[in-house]
Order: structure tokens, then sequence, then C-alpha cells
């Protein structure tokens, strides 16, 4: 089983396998928060981010607009995050031509982008194909998928509040009357039998992460990732992806990431 398999399944997983030494990877722009259950390092990327993800092409995400400005139509960059654990680099790996995905999440085989109110389906060779409008309509940031009951996770800042998505028919619905705070920019990932989230908490002036209760959609804090949000160039955005722990990957096989962790 390829490895990137692996670790999608082991998304759906409980949280015995000693989830508090997950790593947990927040971009924010071109900023990377990496944070391992005790400690938050950054780093600075060689690109400005909308979104990152653990997908089947490893974690990528999708850049700020770099390239072919004007006419014809800009191309947004998709970049893979290369020794996440070590000292992160980025690998262009495709584009996106005039879109931007604030968020991509895996379902299955298929990965799906969403953004600019739209669904898209997202091909090997990254080209899209459309699916549905988001409704009502909403600024949607993060979003998760929970294989376990087949439920697909959105949060989005028009409404401070996570939702519930259809991804065939683009329907939303609240979950509660909000997470507690207002947010800007944000980023998603289901992880362990939980909605994972960074959010900018514009209340509290603070980049923080932490997870969403899917009955109450109440937030919980893990760990405040910056104090003092300062500015973020237009139409700039977040990314949350996560990798497993040590014990989880040498479980299933994957050692080379497991060795490249104990190097660190």
């Amino acid at each position: 089983m390829r490895a990137w398999t692996i670790a999608l399944a082991l998304a759906g997983t409980t949280a015995s396998l000693a989830s508090a030494a997950d790593t947990f990877l927040v971009v924010r722009a071109d900023t990377l928060y990496r944070y391992d259950g005790n400690s938050v390092q950054t780093f600075t990327l060689t690109d400005t981010f909308h979104s990152l993800s653990l997908t089947k092409h490893g974690i990528i995400g999708v850049s700020n607009l770099q390239e072919n400005v004007g006419n014809p139509p800009p191309d947004f960059e998709i970049w893979r995050l290369d020794d996440p654990l070590g000292n992160p680099f980025l690998t262009r790996i495709g584009t996106f031509t005039d879109q931007r995905f604030p968020t991509l999440t895996q379902v299955g085989n298929t990965l799906y982008g969403i953004g600019e109110g739209m669904i898209f389906t997202v091909a090997d060779d990254f080209s899209l194909t459309y699916v549905a409008n988001v409704t009502p309509g909403e600024a949607i940031g993060g979003s998760g998928y929970d294989a376990a009951s087949d439920t697909f996770y959105v949060t989005g800042q028009t409404s401070d509040a996570l939702f519930t998505l259809d991804l065939g028919s683009g329907v939303i619905n609240q979950i509660g009357s909000g997470v507690g705070f207002d947010f800007r920019n944000q980023g998603g990932e289901w992880w362990r039998g939980q909605y994972w989230a960074a959010f900018e908490d514009v209340d509290n002036d603070r980049l923080v992460l932490g997870t969403i209760d899917t009955t109450t959609g109440l937030f919980s804090l893990e760990v405040v990732l910056q104090n003092g949000l300062g500015t973020l160039g237009s139409g700039q955005t977040m990314g949350l992806a996560v990798i497993p722990s040590p014990s989880a990957l040498a479980l299933l096989g994957l050692g080379g990431l497991a060795a490249a962790r104990r190097r660190r």
C-alpha cells in the first residue's frame, strides 16, 4: 500500500495511537508553524500560501498569485512541502489556472478544492472539474472529511462557524451558533476522530490551533501559535496539515518518515 494511502487511512483512527505526539503544520502567508504537542517552531517559506493539506500528493498547498498576471489569466501554483519534520522546503508540482483554493481535502481517491464559492475535483495532473456552487454563500477556508461517518466539514468566516457540506449539491448546514469568537482566516483537517482548525482569532488578536466539537460547533484551544496577528496580504489565507506520531508511523510501516522524525 502506498504511503499516502496509509497516512490517509490513519486519519480515521482513534486517539489511542499517542496522538499527543502528532505534528501539526499551519501555514499563514509565507510562515510555517510546526507544533509537536510541546513547542511551536516557525519557518519562512519561499512563497505565500492559500492552503495546506495532507493529500495523495503528500502535503501540498496552493500559493499566492506569482505569474502570468493580466492576460492570459493568472496561474496559481501548487507546491509540495518536503522535509516537513526537518528543514521544510517547497517543490512546485503543478498549477491551477485562474483558480485559488483556500482549502483542499482528500476524500478516498478524489481531491477536492473549495474556493470562490465553488467546489471542484482536482485530477492527478491538477486539471479541474466543476462540481457545484456552495449554497448558501459562505467564505470557506478550512475543510476535513470524516470517513467513518461519511461527513464533510467546512468552516466559514462569514458566520464564524462549522458546517457540514454535501459535496454533490454544495449545500452547507451550520452546526451550533458559531465557534465562540470572530475569526478571519482559517485552515482545517479531520484527524483521529476530531475536526482540527487553525484560526486567526480576531477577538483576541492571536493565531490559534485547536478542535471544534462537531455537535455544538464550539472551539477548544490546544495552543496559541502567535500572539498579535499583524497584517495578512490581500488574497492570502491559511492552511493546516497533520503528520502522524512516530509510533503510528512505525505501526503502519512508514519507517522512512519515522526515521526522519527521529533525526530532528
